[in-house]
């Protein structure tokens, strides 16, 4: 099977479930079928970012920047993306593979597909609703509700990765129906620690590891921080991740002396970001929206216990049922998320193994993933049928 995946971003240039995600996948897909990359790498060169002889590589770029300097989506970005995507046509193959941002793609996507008669297939990894739309902005969040409709009427073959965006999906307007492929988890991740409850004089760490995006409230976890450090907490807290934020929140550190306190971190190995999980205490995680929530699961994974912002846009919440030690949090309190935090620090609890907490490993969801390609490819199953 030969396959096209168009990508708006990639590790390690940008570090979220959706980078995660097609890093192991296309690392996988490798080895069953026959992959071209297409993708801006004018500042991540493809050999870092993909250092697979497998795969071929077809450059976009340069792309302008993602996020504009108010730390929203740039339409620019989206435009310019939009029509590079065209660079599809020069190869021959079975299958399109893409993600649904940017959204006003997708249409022109649909199109491509039809022109080199090849299949086309989405992945959407959240909805919004009216009302998330309308908080990103009151002007464009509107002609972003029509965008996104005329999004998934051009999607075809849909997959999303949990539960509750298959559920977002079918509460739309002219929705479909999609297949749900979760995220998987390295083996390496499998790993158990036997960390020991620190002793009061002992530096705690913190972890949060993420796009640093306003929906993941990461001033929030400098407001804990803050908080922790005027009650005599010797807390530390290690920030993983790039984005739009990174000023603010470097401004944010100094302005309550904080730099002993926080870290920052970027550009790491899975080897890396895997210590740093192995070596934590904790892992926070405020963010307001995600459609699975990746990070939570590996942290799930190396024992840490979690705590998490308990709102409905939030699917990584369903990976904490029937952990004791973790917690869901109904608000954005700082004083109350560092009382709960301090209730949470303590021995680690072993966990099952990732099969029997129904995590799965990415070579088992690249498997049902190709599967699934390959039955869309022979018309095998209906386009979009319930699974």
């Amino acid at each position: 099977m030969k396959i096209s995946i168009l990508l708006e971003s990639f590790q390690p240039e940008y570090w979220g479930g959706r980078e995660t995600r097609w890093h192991y996948l296309i690392d996988e897909l490798s080895h069953l079928a026959d992959l071209t990359v297409f993708a801006d790498f004018s500042r991540c060169p493809k050999e870092i970012a993909f250092p697979n002889p497998l795969v071929n590589f077809v450059d976009i770029g340069p792309l302008p920047a993602m996020y504009n300097a108010r730390g929203t989506r740039s339409i620019k970005h989206a435009l310019i993306f939009t029509l590079r995507s065209f660079k599809l046509l020069s190869r021959n193959v079975d299958v399109i593979l893409t993600d649904q941002t940017p959204l006003i793609s997708l249409p022109v996507l649909r199109l491509i597909s039809l022109a080199s008669r090849s299949q086309l297939s989405i992945t959407w990894h959240e909805v919004w609703g009216v009302q998330t739309w309308l908080k990103y902005s009151k002007v464009s969040g509107l002609i972003g509700v029509f965008i996104q409709t005329i999004g998934i009427m051009a999607s075809k073959n849909i997959v999303v990765p949990s539960l509750r965006v298959k559920q977002d999906l079918q509460s739309k307007a002219l929705s479909k129906s999609a297949i749900v492929i979760p995220n998987g988890l390295s083996q390496n991740y499998s790993l158990k620690t036997t960390k020991t409850e620190s002793s009061l004089n002992d530096s705690v760490k913190l972890l949060f590891v993420g796009r640093l995006i306003k929906h993941k409230n990461c001033d929030f976890l400098i407001d804990i921080m803050n908080y922790a450090n005027r009650v005599g907490k010797n807390w530390h807290l290690t920030i993983v991740g790039q984005g739009p934020m990174q000023n603010q929140l470097h401004a944010l550190v100094e302005k309550y002396s904080l730099l002993n306190h926080i870290e920052f971190k970027s550009n790491l190995s899975q080897e890396e970001l895997s210590i740093e999980y192995s070596s934590s205490d904790l892992f926070v995680f405020p963010s307001q929206r995600e459609g699975f929530g990746i990070s939570v699961a590996e942290a799930i994974s190396h024992n840490l216990p979690v705590i998490v912002y308990d709102i409905p846009e939030n699917a990584s919440i369903a990976l904490l049922e029937r952990m004791s030690n973790s917690s869901k949090m109904s608000n954005l309190n700082n004083v109350v998320w560092v009382e709960e935090i301090s209730k949470l620090l303590g021995p680690r609890i072993v966990q099952s193994d990732l099969e029997q907490r129904n995590f799965l490993t990415w070579s088992k969801v690249s498997k049902d993933y190709f599967e699934f390609l390959n039955s869309v490819v022979k018309n095998d199953r209906p386009q979009n049928s319930q699974s």
